[in-house]
Formats: C-alpha cells, structure tokens, sequence
C-alpha cells in the first residue's frame, strides 16, 4: 500500500508540473535580451516587432515563430531566439551589409545576396551593379577587382554594368563612361590604367567616353565637342 500511494503522489506531482509549465501566467516573459548592430535596423522598430510575437510563459513561448517573423525584416540577415532563466529571451540579429545597388531591384550584401528593403532605407553613396539574372556574385567580385585598381590612380568607380550580351563597361566618378567589351578584361583595363592618367586625365580635357574595344589602343570621345577621337588599332 505504501508503494501504491508514492506512485499516486509522483503522478499528481508531475500533473501538478505539466499545469505550471503550460501556464503562461506561472512563469511570464519579464526581459528581452536583444543584441544587435542597429545599422540599418531602429531599436524601437526592433523592440515593436519583438514585444508584438512575444506570449505565453518561459516554456511555451513561441520561440521558432519570433525567429521566423523577424525573419521577414528584409534587412535582417539572420535572427536566433532563446530563453534566458527564468524569466528572460535572447534576441540575437545580424543584418544584411549592403555592398552594392542592383540596377533598380534592389540590393546587393557582402555575400552578393540581392534582397529587397524599401528604397527610402537604402544607404547612399553605393555603387550600382548592373547584370543579367544569377550573375551578382560574378558582378561583385569583378568590381571590387576593378574598384582596387582604380583606387590605386586615383579613381573611383560608380557603377559596372554586364550585359546581356556579356559586354562590360564602368563609370567613373566624376568622368568618363568606360566601355571594356567582352573579352580581354584585364589586359584592355591595364591599358587603360597605363595611358588614362597621362595621355587623357592629365590633358585637362572633359572625356565624356573611352572605349577599349581596340586591338593597340582605344577611342576617346571628349565631353564638349562630341568628337570621337581614336587611336590606331581594330575595335574587336
């Protein structure tokens, strides 16, 4: 008999457990821990998304469901949620670094992820990238080539451009539309790097477009007159 009632007691026991867990008033959400960068991403905004998904007690809170629904924040990369005891949530985010506009769609992060936050948040000054679908990786990674030999002369470019044919051209802050082609990138850019600085720049001449599409040399189109000059050599 003695058994029978410490069964009896242990039954009511873990009954009396399973209420208090499943009871949101027993063990309330009191704290949210919330670690974050806030670049792009306004504490109260955070804040507001969180207090909005957060119900029910410490272990019926819908963990999975805050992860998810801060999921859809655009400018949020990734997002972990966990409970701190007794009374508390960890939020963790990391937002998306935005290197690069992708023509009118959007933007581009570090990884070359294009993703789509509303255009009044996006940060100014970013490059624009411009490329048939699935080549943003590809993109990305020839300008930031492209933008660490251009620093090395003194130029900075604003924006790079594959088009659907495969042709590349560049612009340049403040001068000249660069138009390279669809091959020879880096030998026809290293021509370019040698001759721009002295033959072109330093002529005190407004160059509105150069076109390395030239076997020996490339074609200069001068901002006021219109003139195209070029130099000797096939355009391929």
């Amino acid at each position: 008999m003695v058994t029978v009632f410490v069964v009896v007691d242990l039954t009511a026991l873990v009954a009396w457990a399973v209420t208090r867990i499943t009871d949101p008033a027993a063990m309330p959400i009191r704290e949210v821990f919330i670690e974050a960068e806030f670049r792009h991403i306004k504490p109260g905004d955070l804040r507001t998304l969180i207090a909005q998904e957060v119900y029910g007690g410490f272990f019926t809170v819908g963990v999975k469901e805050i992860q998810d629904d801060l999921s859809h924040n655009p400018w949020i990369k990734g997002v972990s949620v966990g409970r701190v005891w007794p009374d508390g949530l960890k939020v963790t985010v990391h937002e998306q670094r935005p290197a690069a506009r992708w023509g009118d769609k959007g933007l581009l992060s570090n990884d070359g992820v294009l993703f789509h936050p509303p255009q009044h948040t996006y940060p100014l000054g970013l490059p624009k990238l411009i490329g048939p679908n699935a080549t943003e990786v590809q993109v990305l990674t020839k300008f930031r080539d492209l933008q660490r030999r251009m620093i090395e002369i003194g130029l900075e470019v604003v924006s790079l451009k594959l088009s659907p044919r495969r042709s590349w051209s560049f612009e340049l802050r403040g001068g000249p539309l660069v138009i390279v082609g669809k091959s020879e990138f880096d030998r026809r850019v290293g021509r370019f790097i040698e001759h721009y600085p002295k033959a072109i720049s330093g002529a005190g001449v407004a160059v509105a477009r150069v076109d390395l599409r030239y076997t020996n040399g490339f074609a200069v189109r001068t901002g006021k007159t219109a003139d195209l000059k070029e130099s000797l050599g096939e355009k391929v």
